[in-house]
């Protein structure tokens, strides 16, 4: 687990975001989404307001890269509202898309945010980051399908399968 930096703790209140894995996806093709926990390290019980943005205000991605282009995704969180006793943890999910599948070979950045209702400027966060891969090119190990009709077509041999009951 990767754990954040806490922010903004005041007296009772309190929360930690860590999340279950690494803080970096590649995109796929298919939603990308990350398994997160929240903790109420505060002293008494609390709700907390989830939300996430886009986020670029970092010099660099995880791969030295600019941070300037990074493309933008949409999201969608799991549960917007947690209410935790004191020392008590839930799991939620954050499930993301790019905004525009024409920009490749970019990363996003996107901050999770947790408030707590009890003292509002009492905040944790942390950053989750995807990539999205430039487009696959046909070369050595790249697109070699599976199934290759032209391969299977020059071979003369011809197998059934018998099956009785």
């Amino acid at each position: 687990m990767i754990t954040t930096v806490l922010f903004a703790q005041s007296g009772s209140c309190g929360s930690e975001i860590t999340i279950d894995g690494s803080n970096e996806q590649k995109f796929t093709g298919a939603e990308t989404s990350f398994v997160l926990q929240i903790k109420n390290t505060g002293n008494a019980t609390d709700t907390y307001q989830l939300s996430a943005d886009n986020f670029s205000d970092f010099n660099e991605n995880p791969d030295g890269s600019s941070s300037k282009s990074n493309v933008l995704f949409t999201n969608r969180l799991e549960n917007k509202t947690i209410t935790l006793a004191p020392g008590e943890s839930k799991e939620f999910y954050i499930k993301l898309n790019p905004r525009d599948l024409s920009q490749l070979d970019q990363w996003n950045g996107t901050k999770i945010i947790a408030t707590s209702s009890t003292c509002p400027q009492s905040i944790s966060q942390t950053i989750v980051y995807t990539y999205v891969p430039p487009k696959k090119t046909k070369g050595v190990g790249f697109n070699d399908f599976i199934l290759d009709f032209k391969k299977i077509a020059a071979s003369k041999t011809l197998y059934a399968l018998n099956y009785q009951m």
